[in-house]
């Protein structure tokens, strides 16, 4: 308790201006200032004052950068040099701290206060620093068709991902100007059509609460469905498979009177279904699994023609990976021992426990084994590409022991270490191994994973 209120006394001090200089930081600063890269956060409002703060990087202790581990090369580390109180501050891009966690929003950046107790300061008092992506309006399509029936366009819809825009507002060059309006989740959007082809406009204004006046102009195209060079467009092409059940589905375009389709196996084409506003639908039965491609031909009121194809991937019963004879062989030569594979669906049996001391060192071994694993594999058909890996069947290890992908039937042997790096922990003891195949950038809600579970014991080698 009383270091935690004398931090807190010290970090009251600080924000206020008064700066604690080391004899250490003087040193690095005399030796090339230059190398010390700052930041100006020009205003940052803490209980009821407004600061301007300048910020100097922060060199991580190596304990902290593997506590941290972040691999992003956005995010930067800094301390706090000075904070100056403003007499006049712009409130309307002020950032805002956090008197709770110490945090703190700005235009430069979201700071993530934090405290590295094996760094060079005693207190050790740094941010984190992530980017702050700028607000940006969205348009869902940059170009639509006129609807030769009613004589407007598509609708466009204009929105925001970020909800933290205050009072968006749009003028287009037709003449059309108005808010964005909030819904039930707090973003902002607005729907637009024209009534004319070419080239339109929209001008968008608004606040950015962190970064003051926002502005950006969109450019959409309108086509005119009947030009000698603008085929119908085809938006939205989909295709999902569930087995041999292909689902395809394209749209919006009013103008589109007929669709049909045609496929790269020979099952037999046919023709969409139309809802009348121009979105189709369709479902295809395939009687042989691996890769399809589905061509879309399309014709428009102005009998203008248009083809566009789409890949799917279906999937048989089974996806065609299995391990030669259910076994999975640990170690090597007369050392060599084998394990059959189980459902991992199922429970551990008695004989898997492996007991410590107090000093967690093992006391019982059974057939202490080489970390070298290898077994043999069979994919039909071959032309598939599956992906396997091997882990934990447990999570008792934080990464995948191994992981590669394979087209062919073959052999697989590896000297697997069960070792973790981040903790300097070499894992000994009896674990069940998990062997897990499944068809490469495929969901497992799409086609069967193959999984088995081998019984290991890993022993310093």
């Amino acid at each position: 308790m009383k270091r935690f209120f004398l931090f807190m006394v010290i970090f009251g001090l600080a924000f206020a201006g008064i700066q604690k200089v080391e004899a250490e930081e003087v040193a690095v600063t005399a030796i090339k200032a230059s190398d010390v890269k700052t930041l100006n956060i020009p205003c940052v409002k803490a209980e009821g004052i407004f600061y301007n703060v300048n910020l100097k990087e922060y060199p991580l202790s190596d304990a902290k950068k593997k506590e941290l581990n972040l691999n992003s090369q956005e995010v930067s580390f800094w301390e706090l040099a000075n904070a100056t109180p403003l007499e006049q501050a712009n409130t309307a891009t002020c950032g805002i701290w956090n008197e709770k966690t110490f945090d703190f929003d700005s235009c430069q950046g979201d700071f993530r206060f934090r405290r590295d107790m094996e760094g060079k300061d005693v207190f050790g008092f740094f941010w984190i620093r992530y980017p702050k992506y700028p607000v940006s309006a969205i348009v869902s399509q940059s170009t639509v068709d006129m609807d030769l029936k009613s004589g407007i366009s598509q609708d466009v819809r204009i929105y925001f991902i970020s909800k933290y825009i205050e009072s968006p507002s749009y003028e287009a060059t037709d003449g059309k100007s108005g808010n964005f309006t909030p819904d039930a989740n707090g973003y902002f959007n607005v729907t637009l059509n024209f009534s004319s082809p070419g080239v339109k406009t929209v001008k968008i204004s608004g606040t950015d609460p962190l970064c003051g006046a926002y502005t950006d102009t969109k450019t959409i195209t309108v086509k005119d469905p009947c030009d000698e060079i603008s085929p119908p467009s085809i938006s939205n092409l989909k295709a999902t498979a569930v087995k041999q059940v292909v689902s395809v589905s394209f749209g919006a375009n009013p103008n589109i009177e007929k669709a049909s389709y045609t496929t790269s196996d020979g099952t037999p084409g046919g023709d969409f279904t139309g809802d009348g506003k121009g979105n189709f639908t369709g479902t295809l039965n395939f009687s042989t699994s691996g890769k399809k491609t589905i061509t879309v031909n399309a014709v428009n009121s102005c009998q203008k023609k248009a083809s566009q194809s789409v890949d799917v991937l279906v999937c048989g019963d089974n996806i065609g990976f299995s391990i030669d004879g259910n076994k999975v062989y640990f170690g090597e030569e007369k050392n060599k021992v084998s394990a059959s594979g189980s459902d991992p669906t199922l429970n551990r049996v008695a004989s898997d426990l492996v007991f410590f001391d107090l000093n967690r060192t093992i006391t019982t071994h059974e057939g202490g084994t080489k970390q070298l694993i290898s077994f043999d594999y069979t994919l039909d058909p071959s032309s598939t590409k599956i992906k396997v890996r091997i882990i934990d069947n447990f999570h008792e290890f934080l990464n995948p022991l191994d992981e590669f992908e394979v087209q062919t039937s073959g052999s697989y042997s590896k000297a697997i270490i069960p070792y973790n790096r981040l903790y300097d922990i070499l894992y000994l003891g009896i674990y069940d191994i998990l062997i897990e195949a499944s068809i490469s950038g495929v969901s497992d809600d799409q086609c069967q994973t193959y999984r088995k579970v081998f019984s290991v014991q890993f022993q310093r080698p």
